[in-house]
């Protein structure tokens, strides 16, 4: 990818925050961690049926354990409805 077609890719996507974005063309603009296809939604899920961090990592072994923490972070400062 060339540094105008990133460029590109930034401006059209929505920073919620550090690890929570949206992008209208990902997931149909639902908020998403940044760099993946995984919605906020999913995680919350997760976390509510008790994963831990180490079994999401098993799950999305793509996702770091910094993006799980820091999106997690943001959720319970902000909250998933305010995304």
């Amino acid at each position: 990818m060339t540094k105008c077609q990133t460029t590109a890719k930034m401006e059209k996507m929505t920073s919620l925050k550090t690890y929570i974005v949206r992008d209208k063309d990902i997931m149909g603009g639902a908020p998403i961690i940044v760099g993946t296809r995984i919605p906020a939604e999913r995680l919350v899920a997760l976390l509510e049926f008790g994963y831990t961090e180490e079994k999401i990592r098993k799950q999305f072994p793509h996702l770091d354990i910094k993006k799980i923490r820091g999106a997690v972070s943001e959720l319970a400062a902000i909250g998933l409805s305010s995304y």
